[in-house]
């Protein structure tokens, strides 16, 4: 799948969110038109962010199942777009991402 980015938004904790363009053409004019959100994250400083506390081996538990980072991937698609509503959508979509998670 061809990803291009097309924004990223630094939140207040620091993390980095970004909007990437996976859409891709269908049949003649149309568009399968998805947008992916992308966030990755540290496990150690997600679940505990003062690295003192805690208990060790809960910790190591988690990082064996999960690794050190994990990514949220949120993916929203629209099918057989007309090519020349392509890019309303993509900014459609990116917009509703923004208003119903970044506030999160």
């Amino acid at each position: 799948m061809d990803m291009l980015l097309i924004k990223e938004n630094q939140l207040a904790n620091g993390l980095t969110f970004s909007f990437y363009d996976c859409s891709k053409p269908l049949a003649a004019d149309r568009w399968l038109v998805k947008m992916r959100g992308e966030m990755q994250f540290s496990v150690a400083e997600a679940v505990w962010p003062d690295r003192d506390q805690g208990d060790s081996e809960l910790q190591a538990l988690v990082r064996e199942r999960l690794g050190e980072s994990v990514s949220l991937i949120l993916d929203r698609e629209r099918y057989f777009i007309a090519a020349d509503e392509k890019e309303t959508v993509v900014t459609e979509l990116v917009a509703q991402i923004e208003e119903n998670l970044l506030g999160y």
